[in-house]
């Protein structure tokens, strides 16, 4: 019996091409923002709603030409970035990524980052506010208000200066807060972080007031400290300056 064969075809491309899937890293270029930072070196402008709509429209045709392109890929990471993401619309930002989901295998456990547009509190005490600002304790103790207001333009921030006197600044208002309440006991070990979490709790709660009813950050934070303080004060006279620990400042907001 004789048998005849006939050539193999072999596909040009290699067999395992077919069975794992290359990843791929997709870096997508929103280039606005609120305002243009002196510093950045990245291709943006300030937001301008007519702009936004053209752009996401330009980029979704952009992302959709790849369609050919993408049948043996896996997207494993999606960063927004160049500019703040978050200035887009939310619908804007949903047809976005429809279109990736369209042309492109996403993985389940993708990592997906963004640049955001987020105020900013920092709470310094002295020392930490000299090394921001590269210059003495000294000097930033002779100048509480004027430190602060410098950290607030420098790093376009909310700065609560932590010390004896607490300031609060902000950046573009000449407006501080002194705060008056407080007492040594506050010098104790993580009373900073309980300072933290309370100015993250107000500023929390001011993020869902309706914007007529929304303070300013600055007063936002200024009234965190002054909480603080008050805790710091109630926890003092359940013991005493030298035993305060952080966890009885946090109990002393039940005081206030």
């Amino acid at each position: 019996m004789n048998f005849t064969t006939s050539p193999i075809k072999c596909d040009p491309v290699p067999f395992w091409r077919w069975i794992m899937k290359n990843e791929l890293e997709l870096y997508l270029h929103i280039p606005f923002c609120v305002r243009k930072c002196a510093y950045c070196d990245f291709l943006s402008s300030p937001e301008n709603g007519e702009t936004i709509e053209n752009y996401v429209e330009a980029l979704i045709r952009e992302i959709k030409a790849y369609q050919a392109l993408s049948l043996n890929d896996i997207v494993v990471t999606i960063f927004l970035g160049g500019g703040t993401p978050s200035v887009l619309e939310g619908n804007q930002m949903e047809r976005i990524f429809e279109a990736l989901h369209e042309v492109f295998e996403i993985a389940e456990d993708a990592e997906i980052l963004s640049d955001c547009r987020a105020e900013k509190i920092l709470t310094p005490h002295v020392g930490e506010l000299a090394r921001l600002l590269h210059t003495t304790i000294a000097e930033c103790q002779r100048e509480p208000a004027g430190s602060a207001g410098r950290a607030a333009e420098k790093y376009q921030a909310c700065c609560v200066r932590k010390d004896s006197v607490t300031v609060t600044a902000e950046e573009g208002r000449e407006q501080y807060y002194i705060n008056t309440s407080g007492s040594s006991a506050l010098a104790t070990a993580g009373s900073g972080d309980v300072l933290a979490g309370i100015t993250g709790a107000f500023a929390a709660k001011r993020q869902c007031e309706k914007n007529e009813k929304k303070i300013s950050l600055a007063k936002t934070a200024a009234l965190a400290a002054y909480a603080h303080g008050k805790a710091g004060e109630a926890a003092e006279e359940k013991s005493s300056a030298s035993y305060v620990t952080a966890s009885e400042i946090i109990r002393g907001l039940q005081s206030i």
